[in-house]
């Protein structure tokens, strides 16, 4: 419990001191297809990011908070349904990057960020900035 506290509170230090803009990322249906990425407020996801049930009242669906700053700080958000029996939105990890390079990890479902979960930040990235290369 006090690790979780701990995470959500990195976590929300990352998202408080945000510079630059914020998006949601709907969560890679596969290897090979891209991801539907929007805009959102920084506020938004911030809040997003701490209360789930505002996250799954504004999205409504897996995917990922993306913050494009000095740093890229990326946080994932899954459906607990499989779990529980019941949906409900939660943390996975948060992952911050300077460029591709990963600064580092928190997760709040496992004991650390390895090898898989860095190939899917990866895929995020990869996402992420072929976005912005069409965008910009």
């Amino acid at each position: 419990m006090v690790r979780q506290i701990f995470i959500f509170l990195l976590m929300f230090m990352s998202f408080s001191f945000a510079k630059g803009k914020c998006y949601f990322m709907e969560r890679i249906p596969s290897i090979e297809k891209s991801s539907k990425i929007v805009e959102v407020s920084c506020e938004k996801a911030t809040l997003a990011s701490t209360d789930m049930d505002y996250f799954k009242k504004v999205f409504n669906k897996e995917g990922n908070l993306i913050i494009d700053g000095d740093q890229l700080v990326i946080t994932q958000v899954f459906d607990s349904f499989y779990s529980s029996g019941e949906h409900g939105y939660h943390i996975y990890m948060t992952g911050t990057f300077l460029g591709l390079n990963p600064i580092n990890c928190y997760a709040t479902t496992s004991e650390g960020c390895g090898a898989l979960e860095y190939t899917l930040f990866g895929m995020i990235i990869r996402d992420f900035y072929l976005y912005q290369a069409k965008h910009n």
